[in-house]
This record gives structure tokens, sequence and C-alpha cells, in this order.
């Protein structure tokens, strides 16, 4: 198995606007790389499309694949964190609900040094309000 652990600093702001919401972070620990000449690539990539897939079975199959069963997700929303895929699937589906429209993109390749790694996303949601994050992951393997 491996272990995600990750923070970032984003920023929210609308089309024309944008606010600084600094020390924003989201620890993420629990994904178990899958076959490939990249597997923690390959896990993050799987992590990512768990976030886009609307359909609770089919995230929750998903994440099943990549996270371990004592994994833990951490995020500003909820510091006290969540534990497995089950309860991840959760707070994706919770988190899909208040942003409606939510897509996620990377914007700074995943750079990886051992068990670690870190990477760039933005995200858009609603009438084009926006986060951008840098998130810091720890594999466990």
């Amino acid at each position: 198995m491996s272990s995600l652990v990750g923070s970032h600093t984003a920023s929210r702001g609308g089309p024309s606007t944008s606010v600084t919401d600094t020390n924003r972070s989201r620890s993420r620990a629990g994904v178990t790389p899958l076959q490939g000449t990249r597997p923690h690539a390959v896990a993050l990539l799987g992590y990512d499309e768990a976030w886009a897939e609307v359909d609770d079975a089919k995230r929750l199959a998903l994440l099943k694949t990549i996270w371990a069963d004592d994994g833990m997700y951490f995020d500003p929303d909820i510091p006290e964190g969540v534990r497995g895929p089950d309860a991840l699937s959760d707070f994706i589906a919770a988190t899909q609900s208040e942003m409606p429209g939510l897509t996620i993109v990377t914007t700074r390749p995943l750079s990886v040094l051992g068990d670690r790694a870190f990477y760039g996303w933005a995200c858009t949601w609603g009438e084009g309000e926006s986060l951008e994050g840098l998130d810091f992951v720890e594999f466990r393997l």
C-alpha cells in the first residue's frame, strides 16, 4: 500500500476577482500504486479520476483499487480527516454536491522524489468560481 499526504495554498476567485485563502491544506493517505512504469503517477491519476466520477458506485469501485482501507484524507473542511475509500467517496460526493459542475485539472506535472511527490491543480465550479492548489504527497509502500 502507499499513502498520500498533501497540503496546498489555495486562492479562490470568480472570473474577474481573486481572493487569497492561505494555509488551506489537504492531506491524503492510502493510495495504492497500480501496475505500470510509473506507479505513483498511475495511482494519482486514479485518484483524480475518482474526484471527477459522479456515479457513487463507480467512484467507490475506483477508490477501492487505489486507496488503502486505513488510508486517511485531510482537508480544511474536515481537519479530523476521513478514513478509507468509503468515507473518502462520501466526502467527494458531498464536495461535488456543494460545488456543482466541479472540474479539476492538473496545472503542474507530478514531481516524484522517492516515496514523496507534489503537483499543482486547479478546479472550477458554478459560475466560474475557482480554486488552485499544490498538493504534497507521501506514499507508503
